[in-house]
This record gives C-alpha cells, sequence and structure tokens, in this order.
C-alpha cells in the first residue's frame, strides 16, 4: 500500500498517515460503487439522473452568479479602485468560468446522453467559449476562491 498524498509507504504506527490513506480509498471506492451502480441502472433511470443532473448543474451555476453579482456590486469606490489594481475582480471571474466550465461539461455530457440535440449544440459552443476565455484573456490570471459566506 502507498501512501497516496507523497508516495511513501505509510509509516508503521503513524495513525494520521494511515487514516488518510484510509480515507483517500474509501473515496476511490465510493467512486468505483457509484460508477458500477449507475452501470446496472435500468435505461429510464439513468434517463431520469441525467435529467435530476442536469437540473442541479443549473441549480449550482446559478448559485454561482448570484455569489459573483454579490462580490461584484455595491462597493465603495476605494475598494473598486484596489481590486481593480490587484486583479481581484478578473480573479473572481477566472474563478467562476472555471467553475462553468466545469458544469457546461457536465451539461454537454447529459445532454448527449438524453439525445437533446439542440441542447448539447448550445452548451457545446458555450462550453468552447468558456474554454478559449480562459486560454486567452484569463490565462495569467490567478482564479479567487469565493466563499459563500462572505457573499
Amino acid at each position: 500500500m502507498k501512501n497516496l498524498i507523497n508516495g511513501q509507504k505509510p509509516e508503521f504506527g503513524n495513525l494520521e498517515q494511515i487514516k488518510i490513506l484510509q480515507k483517500e480509498q474509501q473515496k476511490i471506492q465510493d467512486e468505483k460503487d457509484s460508477k458500477d451502480f449507475y452501470k446496472n441502472l435500468p435505461p429510464l433511470a439513468k434517463y431520469i439522473d441525467d435529467l435530476a443532473s442536469i437540473d442541479w448543474i443549473f441549480m449550482v451555476i446559478d448559485l454561482k452568479k448570484e455569489e459573483i453579482k454579490k462580490k461584484l456590486n455595491g462597493r465603495d469606490p476605494i475598494t473598486t479602485m484596489i481590486d481593480k489594481v490587484t486583479g481581484y475582480e478578473k480573479g473572481l471571474i477566472k474563478s467562476f468560468l472555471l467553475d462553468l466550465k466545469e458544469g457546461y461539461i457536465e451539461l454537454v455530457k447529459l445532454f448527449k446522453r438524453v439525445d437533446e440535440k439542440e441542447q448539447y449544440e448550445q452548451y457545446q459552443k458555450l462550453l468552447d467559449a468558456v474554454k478559449l476565455g480562459l486560454k486567452t484573456e484569463y490565462k495569467n490570471v490567478k482564479a479567487v476562491q469565493i466563499n459563500p459566506t462572505e457573499a
């Protein structure tokens, strides 16, 4: 057994290291079990699960949009000026785009599975636009992680 964090064998009796290994092993097993469960679902159940996942992703994207709106509005001029100088706003937008990219990747995959060609094409174009933005304008910007409790 290897330590998944630094590639070293676990030390005998190092309880903290053993707990980390067990947690990682459980995470890997849970992911495998989830994939096996989904693979064995009947087609109708897969379809319903995919539709539920689509709705969930849209909800997460809407929540992220609201967090960004709250972070970018209602600040005093000095804070706004400092944010522009430090690149804070671009960092927030990059963080949002990274989250949006993950959501769009899932939506494209799910729309393809539920045979929604029009939605699939629409979100594939949006995904391509987000990827382009991350490769060009926001390539060298450091993402600012958003804490929902601060928004």
